[in-house]
């Protein structure tokens, strides 16, 4: 449980936050008191998370999917801050590391995000935050003599609690359907900013966390590569050891802070997996309700090939995400390309 004082200065931090609405305040604050609220109904979800986080066990892709259908088909998951609460111990951080307050107001923030749109809703944002973490754990399992630092986990979790703040499901378009390149991502940030710099006066943290949400958007200018695109070009340089790629000044810091890098693409891993490389029976869940949110693309096997090939770029990149998810996403991208070319449609 998060400490009395703690929460004291949290809703302290909440209601100082300048250049936010009143309305913004009263938000956070209702988000953090139903989680609360819930908290001792959260406990239960530990047990069946517990095997994500267990250097023996095998199946992850398999226990995700029937952690994430479950929630669903239930109406429950847990809340980001009781979450935070438990990753904290699963991954040995004290509660009195400074970063805490910070990623218990982005979890909160997070958890102010409702389930009006089909898609980018509170429960995407939950499974997002999961796949970030268990990533994390097993990036550092298999790093020991180089893992991801306390600082970097933390800012990890907090850009995966933040990434989809106030999407609208209109995509990164204006009213009259031009591109507005990271239209939502930047407003993600925007939102989120004021809030963790209440609490984290480390302008490096809070702009890293800002370009990792940003290198998550997936969707391309006429003539440009996609950030998220952008980003697997310049890890698979930074891999091969060869020239980096012509980098976006916006981007640039991509390419020269390696570890950045690292945790844009686990975020960006993360914010994909549960609709590429856990079931297919979860991807083909995934794609009714992206389908159903875009009002555009259609619910069936093709849609879900093309995300795979476009929009995943056609592979999973870190070499955690390899180990534990190549195969599942092997098999899923198999059968959306067969399946695919028979015309094969997804019940809602």
């Amino acid at each position: 449980m998060i400490s009395n004082a703690r929460l004291k200065r949290l809703s302290e931090a909440i209601m100082k936050t300048k250049g936010v609405s009143e309305d913004a305040k009263r938000r956070a604050l209702a988000a953090m008191k139903t989680g609360l609220e819930n908290w001792q109904d959260d406990q239960a979800f530990w047990p069946s998370l517990a095997p994500l986080f267990d250097d023996r066990h095998t199946h992850i892709p398999e226990t995700l999917s029937d952690l994430f259908l479950d929630w669903n088909e239930s109406g429950k998951r847990p809340s980001l801050l009781s979450l935070l609460a438990h990753i904290l111990d699963v991954m040995e951080i004290e509660e009195t590391y400074p970063l805490v307050d910070m990623v218990a107001i982005a979890a909160i923030l997070g958890d102010g995000q409702g389930d009006d749109l089909p898609f980018h809703n509170h429960e995407h944002i939950v499974q997002v935050v999961v796949s970030a973490c268990v990533l994390a754990f097993h990036h550092n399992r298999l790093n020991p003599y180089d893992p991801l630092e306390i600082s970097e986990v933390l800012s990890l979790f907090s850009a995966a609690c933040i990434h989809d703040l106030g999407h609208d499901g209109k995509g990164n378009f204006d009213a009259d359907g031009r591109h507005l390149p990271s239209r939502l991502e930047i407003q993600a940030v925007e939102m989120a900013e004021p809030f963790l710099r209440q609490v984290c006066e480390d302008e490096r943290i809070i702009n890293r966390i800002g370009l990792m949400v940003v290198a998550t958007d997936v969707s391309e200018s006429e003539g440009n590569d996609s950030p998220s695109s952008t980003l697997k070009r310049v890890m698979m340089s930074r891999i091969a050891g060869t020239a980096m790629p012509v980098i976006p000044m916006h981007l640039h810091a991509l390419g020269h802070d390696a570890r950045l890098g690292l945790m844009a693409l686990l975020l960006e891993e993360a914010d994909l997996i549960p609709s590429m490389a856990l079931s297919y029976d979860l991807s083909k869940q995934r794609t009714v309700m992206a389908a159903s949110e875009s009002q555009k693309l259609t619910p069936d096997a093709a849609t879900l090939s093309g995300f795979i090939e476009k929009i995943c770029d056609g592979l999973i990149l870190s070499p955690v995400g390899k180990e534990i998810f190549a195969e599942n996403f092997d098999l899923i991208r198999a059968r959306a390309l067969k399946e695919g070319a028979q015309e094969v449609t997804f019940a809602a």
